[in-house]
């Protein structure tokens, strides 16, 4: 990161309010990815142990195929 490698000063709260904001950048990133392609996101919630219901309706069958 910038700020450690040439040393810039920052606000003691600086640490905490980028760490929130990689945080809130990887949850939309990933809310997207779901979206694209929800039958890869179901599959792996799946293999991590969790059930996984599919909604009544028509879902794609590839990523990305709307």
């Amino acid at each position: 990161m910038a700020r450690v490698e040439y040393q810039i000063e920052t606000l003691p709260t600086a640490d905490d309010a980028l760490a929130n904001g990689r945080l809130t950048y990887r949850q939309m990133q990933l809310m997207a990815a779901v979206s694209d392609d929800p039958l890869t996101a179901a599959a792996e919630l799946e293999r991590l142990g969790f059930e996984v219901v599919p909604p009544s309706g028509n879902l794609p069958l590839r990523p990305n195929e709307y």
